[in-house]
């Protein structure tokens, strides 16, 4: 059975401007060796949203961060706001899911960060 992605909703992001090239790259690697990826919503659902909603045309050129179904990370995901830029959308997964802390915390056993 295929894994299904779910599309947030919430389009209200903000990018900090302070992170460096070189910073970015390494925190993509760290999140895709986690199973993280990002994709931009038009690309993976055309016009229907996983629920077979309709995507608003704004939306469609939007980012998405997508982790597999079975992964643990699945369960805070859709809480991660849809970005207007396929870097903003690296960033707001590496903040949400710690990438880019010690290996020391990286290894332990945390909840990833919910925002509300």
């Amino acid at each position: 059975m295929p894994n299904r992605l779910s599309v947030p909703r919430s389009a209200n992001t903000a990018m900090s401007s302070d992170s460096g090239k070189q910073g970015q790259v390494m925190e993509r690697g760290e999140l895709l060796e986690r199973g993280i990826g990002v994709h931009r919503v038009g690309d993976v659902y055309g016009d229907k949203d996983s629920d077979g909603m309709p995507i608003p045309d704004a939306e469609k050129d939007k980012w998405f961060v997508s982790v597999l179904a079975d992964s643990p990370l699945a369960a805070t995901v859709t809480d991660i706001p849809l970005a207007h830029t396929e870097s903003e959308a690296w960033e707001l997964a590496g903040r949400h899911y710690g990438i880019g802390k010690s290996n020391a915390s990286m290894n332990d056993a945390e909840e990833p960060v919910v925002r509300q």
